[in-house]
């Protein structure tokens, strides 16, 4: 069986960007959004292991694998975000539209470096 999670930011160019640009517009945490694990609880290999183990599997190999998402613009990656998580998605429909210009404007300076032809792509783990 294999199984996959998304690793940390400080691995990860794509979301090390996308929380960048989230922190670089000073939107506050909503209080109506419910507590929850953090997106990235199994990003780091002992806890991903440990929850295998403890779920009975043997023979646990961690790996890690890495690609290229290909994006359009800054812009994708923010309605991607919106469309298809709960506490982020909470956190970009409460910016105002000062927010969301910075949000954007950092977001396409942090991705900037991988840029190909009219398009990007981003390294994520």
């Amino acid at each position: 069986m294999a199984l996959s999670t998304w690793d940390v930011p400080e691995r990860s160019p794509l979301f090390a960007a996308l929380i960048g640009a989230v922190d670089d517009a000073k939107v506050p945490p909503q209080s109506e959004v419910p507590h929850g694990p953090s997106f990235f609880q199994f990003g780091e290999d002992d806890v991903f292991r440990a929850l295998l183990l403890g779920a009975g599997f043997a023979d646990v190999e961690i790996g890690s694998f890495a690609l290229d998402f290909p994006l359009h613009s800054s812009d994708e990656l923010l309605s991607i975000i919106a469309e298809g998580t709960v506490r982020m998605a909470a956190l970009l429909q409460a910016a105002d539209d000062s927010q969301r210009a910075k949000m954007q404007a950092s977001l396409e300076r942090r991705i900037e470096p991988w840029r190909r032809g009219d398009g990007y792509a981003v390294p994520a783990r």
